[in-house]
């Protein structure tokens, strides 16, 4: 406009250079936004007055650029540079989270370690912890990955001090897929006594039957598994290593009248047979062949069911019951035709 009225003025050669400098900026945001990254690197090249810590924003971008051009190195550079160079506490932490979003945590490490400074203080702390977590999720899910002394430990601390069940858990989790079930019990019970839910009980009783000691996990689960899928499946798991140990355990009438209902509402014909041969072993032989029955009502073609009929019919003397087994069942199992042959 001004050039108008008066043809001989031209703008001074600073104003000029701060609206290329301007017009430069624009244009590497958008190409940052368009995904045009090396556009916005060689952009930013060619101004290098842009990156400055009075303008964070220009280095943020041009950091994801040389990221997202498999220039990492250069990309790290960046983000030290802000790191090391810009003092204002929330760009620094901002920039860490930023990194934090895509860098690897072997990359991450030393930025972190910029952060522990008296301006900052341990601003850093909570991106710490966060990768801490992450983590040890990973190496709960994963027992083959790798996990540092360092994550370990700060992440063990967090659990210890913050109350969180989550994060009780899943220490849980990373020590019960490491076989390590003691260490796998305390975080499991500071879970369940911080919550006490389904899914608390439920690994705490996983891991106290991998202890071998189901009596216990039996009695925890218990009230849990009537409305809860996985507690239920492992109250089950529970009842079958009950029921199968041998020497056979004794056990008291509350537990197996809770098994017995479960076994039940499940119509688990394998665990109505596992009643069955525990209620034999302890001569009780009239439960013993009603599991039997009751199994065989769930699933009439199962020989097995069948055969535990016949053994229990044989040995409480009952012929009749006995006979009429091998009639239904001698052309089809050797097993039950050779107890007809027995005296």
């Amino acid at each position: 406009m001004r050039q108008r009225s008066e043809p001989n003025w031209s703008p001074p050669r600073d104003l000029m250079a701060r609206v290329t400098v301007a017009d430069t900026r624009e244009r590497i945001l958008a190409a940052s936004n368009a995904k045009r990254y090396a556009e916005a690197v060689t952009l930013a090249a060619a101004t290098p007055s842009l990156l400055t810590c009075g303008d964070v924003e220009v280095l943020w971008r041009v950091a994801e650029a040389f990221g997202q051009t498999d220039r990492r190195s250069r990309a790290l550079d960046a983000y030290r540079y802000i790191l090391t160079k810009c003092s204002d506490p929330d760009i620094r932490l901002a920039t860490l989270q930023k990194a934090a979003a895509w860098l690897s945590p072997s990359e991450l490490g030393p930025l972190q370690t910029l952060g522990a400074d008296a301006s900052t203080g341990d601003g850093f702390r909570s991106i710490r912890e966060a990768f801490a977590r992450d983590a040890v999720t990973a190496a709960a899910e994963d027992p083959a990955k790798p996990l540092g002394a360092a994550d370990l430990k700060l992440f063990q601390a967090m659990a210890e001090a913050n109350g969180a069940a989550a994060d009780a858990l899943l220490m849980g989790n990373f020590f019960l897929h490491r076989d390590n079930f003691v260490q796998a019990e305390h975080w499991y019970r500071l879970a369940f006594a911080r919550n006490a839910s389904a899914s608390s009980a439920n690994a705490l009783a996983v891991a106290l039957l991998a202890l071998k000691r189901p009596a216990e996990a039996e009695t925890l689960l218990s009230p849990w598994q009537k409305n809860d899928d996985e507690a239920r499946r492992t109250y089950l798991r529970i009842t079958a290593d009950l029921l199968s140990a041998r020497p056979p355990a004794s056990l008291s009438p509350g537990a197996l009248s809770r098994m017995a209902a479960a076994v039940a509402a499940k119509r688990d014909v394998s665990l109505a047979q596992e009643f069955g041969w525990y209620a034999h072993s302890f001569k009780q032989d009239v439960t013993a062949l009603r599991w039997f029955a009751t199994a065989l009502s769930w699933r009439p073609d199962d020989e097995t069911s069948a055969y535990g009929f016949a053994v229990v019919s044989r040995s409480m003397g009952r012929r009749d019951a006995l006979n009429d087994v091998v009639k239904a069942w001698g052309s089809r199992s050797p097993r039950i035709r050779a107890l007809a042959q027995l005296r």
